[in-house]
């Protein structure tokens, strides 16, 4: 999926860093940029193309549906002022956001670029990159949200990636983690994908991908 649109002229992303997978079944590379509110108008693009029920018309109608609600969730939070927001691309087209502060994962979403197949490890960089910068502040404990009625089981992925239940409700699980666990789960996860700070983060108009 290309998305473009010549008239646009506000943007902000900014290209942060690159990754890449170490595995030998895969070698997918991946460009993340930390989003802002000048990437509103591409945020509204995406919702308007980005078609999941067609991306993946194997999955039931009713999941698609709460899947395309936490879509939009990540696209408008991804560009909330008081909000760290990350999109990744994998060849060139948008694949996975997240939006967080630094004590609270908001949301994050990842969809395909090829029918009928998910982008291997999209949420895994995603998830990278909000632990890399979770342990930039001084914040010991990192909280979410998991739905658990969504198209995939978001609390066993969340497990693997340390954390553990703490309660939760009608469809959603309250899960936290800590400080010291996001440093072990990041030497597991350095293994497994290579991330390369840019020297210089560059500010991108996300129309031209």
């Amino acid at each position: 999926m290309k998305t473009q649109n010549k008239s646009t002229t506000a943007f902000g992303a900014i290209h942060t860093a690159n990754a890449r997978l170490l595995l030998p079944q895969s070698a997918e590379t991946f460009r993340i940029y930390k989003t802002t509110h000048a990437d509103k108008a591409f945020m509204q693009h995406l919702q308007e193309t980005v078609k999941l029920n067609e991306l993946m018309p194997q999955i039931p109608q009713a999941k698609i549906d709460i899947w395309e609600e936490l879509f939009k969730l990540a696209t408008d939070f991804s560009t909330f002022s008081g909000k760290t927001g990350f999109m990744i691309t994998n060849k060139n087209t948008p694949c996975g956001l997240a939006a967080f502060t630094p004590k609270h994962l908001d949301i994050i979403c990842t969809w395909p670029i090829e029918t009928g197949k998910k982008v291997p490890y999209a949420g895994t960089v995603l998830m990278k990159t909000v632990f890399e910068e979770f342990l930039k502040s001084k914040n010991n404990f990192l909280k979410l949200t998991a739905v658990t009625n969504g198209p995939f089981s978001n609390v066993s992925k969340f497990t693997r990636l340390g954390f553990k239940q703490t309660g939760g409700e009608n469809y959603a699980t309250a899960m936290q983690t800590t400080r010291d666990k996001v440093i072990n789960v990041l030497e597991q996860l350095n293994e497994k994908i290579q991330t390369t700070t840019l020297s210089s983060p560059q500010i991108v108009d996300l129309f031209s991908l």
